[in-house]
């Protein structure tokens, strides 16, 4: 059965997961959109990683699928779903046990160090 045009399967189970340069932190690029810089992926954090703090050019939305992280003192499990707006900061994203997640993200998002300990 042929899609109709416009319309992509994507078979994430069948896909290598790609190493990020983020210690325990992988990805499945799902979709990739080069006008808009914008990509829909599947991430994957070993338990004790830990994303660091970001601010957001764009819009980026995370669906937890499994395991658990917390993100600004929440703790996000599977169903849990985070939107930060442009102009956002994300402090670091801590991966509590293995998880996955849905992250649709603007890849334009510029990392900030973690402020020094007073």
């Amino acid at each position: 059965m042929a899609l109709s045009p416009g319309i992509a399967v994507v078979f994430a189970g069948r896909m290598d997961w790609q190493e990020t340069g983020l210690p325990g932190i992988r990805v499945k690029t799902l979709h990739f959109d080069p006008a808009r810089n914008y990509a829909s992926n599947l991430v994957s954090m070993a338990a004790g990683s830990v994303y660091p703090r970001h601010w957001h050019a764009q819009t980026e939305e995370l669906l937890m699928l499994s395991g658990s992280i917390t993100l600004s003192g929440y703790r996000l499990g599977p169903g849990d779903y985070c939107r930060a707006d442009p102009g956002t900061l994300h402090e670091e994203v801590h991966a509590e046990t293995d998880c996955t997640f849905l992250a649709l993200v603007g890849l334009d998002n510029q990392f900030r160090p973690a402020p020094a300990p007073s």
